[in-house]
């Protein structure tokens, strides 16, 4: 299991996903996923979710959900 993230812990270059959008509306889950393999790619220290570029404010709770499980299996 992971320990907490605290002050300590927390440095480096962290990126921000910015949450694709299919022309319905809907999350395009493919594409966020080749935008999570490029960053963990490109060796970024962290990832923030569902920030306003993630478009929190529109997400139901089980997208929520599933964005968080798709950066988990990364």
């Amino acid at each position: 299991m992971t320990p907490p993230l605290t002050a300590d812990r927390l440095h480096g270059n962290w990126a921000t996903l910015m949450l694709p959008i299919n022309d319905d509306d809907s999350i395009d889950y493919g594409r966020l996923g080749n935008e999570l393999d490029a960053l963990v790619a490109a060796g970024v220290d962290g990832l923030y979710t569902n920030g306003t570029a993630g478009e929190f404010h529109t997400q139901s709770e089980a997208e929520f959900d599933a964005i968080h499980a798709l950066v988990a299996e990364r």
